[in-house]
């Protein structure tokens, strides 16, 4: 898929259908950190595209058979994610990008995200374990990712429409939908910004039935004052991401872990982030005498220490009764 050239369009970019109370947005704050931890320093826009996903077959497609021996040939399903490397490493307009999984709202999923020369082009989501393309970048359209799932989408040609909107990651549907923004200095919040439950039903009974949104979604926005708008915008800085991976280098893609290692903290245990560094949103804790399965990948945080990908299995009130977290731990506190 080509990158969007200056005019992009949102076709599936607000989810509600009548404004009610805006409900704050938490601000988000730097967790003070454990002592065995590392301590670092502290008019209509112009929007994303947003790629819409297809709807999914009803029926599967029968696997083919052998005339002669009437055997059924069976192949192995390949990872949707080396595909879609696969496919950019042949687009000529793609080649140039890398790639970095990141867990964009610390729940131990990771998404997809591509960059070109240090920025943010791509994002996929997350839906029913696939990756959907949601949401692309270009030279006039910054995307800059904040942590609690929160993309910061900067406009800036042409001026007449430059402007800041915001968008809140939904896991559920592995998509970014908008919140609120500022436009020449107007101040809005969107749809998505105080969903009813039942707007989030009517949405999970249309994803589900027919893979798109409800006709209703975009239809508008809450003008606010700036001191409203000041008040909700995030205060965080952005998400440094982790070096990003080449085409090529499926490292950060590896299901099978190097070796196993134990949970060492005086604190009891220890941190699961989404990334190399305690600037990172937290997972969850890991106790102490706890087990990860340690990867091949590894990285330095900005003071320089050794952080480790790792998957921890861990029980949970949802069914199946357990989940692998993925994520990063300091390797001081690995044994």
């Amino acid at each position: 898929m080509m990158i969007v050239a200056a005019t992009l369009c949102a076709s599936v970019l607000c989810a509600c259908k009548e404004a009610s109370g805006a409900a704050d947005v938490p601000e988000v704050s730097a967790e003070t950190e454990i002592k065995s931890e590392e301590t670092e320093g502290s008019q209509t826009q112009e929007e994303p595209e947003i790629v819409e996903p297809e709807a999914e077959k009803t029926k599967e497609e029968a696997p083919a058979q052998d005339e002669e021996t009437g055997s059924v040939e069976t192949t192995e399903e390949s990872d949707p994610i080396e595909k879609i490397l696969d496919s950019y490493m042949e687009d000529p307009e793609k080649q140039d990008l890398k790639y970095v999984m990141f867990d964009v709202n610390a729940d131990g999923i990771e998404e997809l995200i591509f960059t070109r020369q240090g920025r943010i082009v791509e994002i996929y989501g997350t839906r029913a374990g696939k990756p959907q393309l949601t949401v692309v970048g270009n030279d006039n359209i910054e995307l800059v990712l904040h942590p609690k799932g929160m993309l910061e989408v900067k406009i800036k040609e042409p001026s007449e429409l430059s402007g800041t909107k915001w968008y809140q990651y939904f896991p559920d549907w592995g998509d970014f939908l908008p919140v609120f923004e500022e436009s020449q200095g107007e101040y809005y919040t969107c749809c998505a910004y105080d969903l009813s439950e039942d707007s989030i039903k009517e949405i999970n009974g249309f994803l589900k039935d027919g893979g798109d949104y409800p006709v209703w979604i975009g239809e508008w926005d809450d003008m606010i004052s700036q001191k409203e708008y000041d008040s909700i915008v995030p205060k965080s800085d952005p998400v440094n991401l982790p070096e990003a991976d080449s085409l090529s280098n499926r490292d950060s893609l590896e299901t099978l872990p190097e070796y196993l290692e134990y949970v060492k903290s005086p604190d009891g245990y220890a941190n699961l982030r989404t990334g190399p560094g305690t600037e990172y949103d937290v997972i969850c804790k890991v106790p102490t005498d706890h087990d990860v399965d340690v990867y091949k990948k590894s990285a330095l945080s900005k003071s320089g220490k050794s952080w480790h990908k790792v998957a921890y299995f861990t029980e949970t009130d949802s069914e199946p009764g357990y989940e692998w977290l993925t994520g990063w731990i300091s390797e001081s506190q690995l044994d």
